[in-house]
Order: structure tokens, then C-alpha cells, then sequence
């Protein structure tokens, strides 16, 4: 918000399972006019699963600001291509709560060549 004051801001976020999840929505939901929840494919943790379902974000979400503009796909191409539509004119897209999305969010956009 101190950088792009005049900027509505996009996220896309995936959060690891074992975190807590309700404290970080309630931090950086605030911040955001739409928000496109998805889940990352990395193993972590000796090969299993740890993305936390978009649906399980997008319920927790929605009993934190129950007005926001909120996406879920499973997909972090279709996140991406969400996001980048939403967000074509005047706004900033954000990837965040996991740095195994933001990693794989860096190498779609970096083969498509976006960044």
C-alpha cells in the first residue's frame, strides 16, 4: 500500500498446511481488493503434500472479510492468469504465503517470460 498507494492490489497465495493459517489472512487480507487462492505442487517435508486446499483458504478467508473478491484454482498457471487479468490495468499482482509457490509461480513466469 506505501508503494502503489493508487494501485488495488491482487494476491496470490498458498500456505503451507502446518502454519496458522487465520493469523496470516488476517494480516495481509487488509491489504488486498481480490485475492486468487491455489495450492503449490512441491513436495516438501520427505515428499508429501504440505499446500493447505485453496478451499480451506478461501473458507477461512471469508470469515475474516467477508467482502473480498476471492478466486480458487487448485493451479498456479491459472492463478497467474487470473491474477494477470484482474489486474491488467491498474493493478499489482503480489505472490505470497509460501515460498515454495512464489518459487514455482518465478519459474512459470520466467518461461513465459514476465519477469
Amino acid at each position: 500500500k506505501d508503494l502503489f498507494p493508487k494501485k488495488k492490489i491482487i494476491l496470490v497465495m498458498a500456505i503451507k498446511k502446518n502454519k496458522d493459517i487465520k493469523s496470516m489472512l488476517k494480516k495481509i487480507l487488509p491489504l488486498a481488493e481480490k485475492i486468487i487462492f491455489t495450492e503449490f505442487g512441491s513436495a516438501a517435508d520427505f515428499g508429501k503434500k504440505q499446500s493447505a486446499p485453496a478451499e480451506t483458504l478461501e473458507k477461512t478467508a471469508k470469515k475474516i472479510k467477508k467482502k473480498l473478491a476471492i478466486e480458487t484454482t487448485r493451479d498456479i498457471s491459472d492463478a497467474l492468469e487470473v491474477a494477470i487479468k484482474a489486474g491488467e490495468k491498474s493493478g499489482v499482482i503480489c505472490v505470497t504465503g509460501s515460498l515454495y509457490l512464489v518459487g514455482e509461480a518465478r519459474n512459470l513466469l520466467l518461461r513465459k517470460n514476465c519477469v
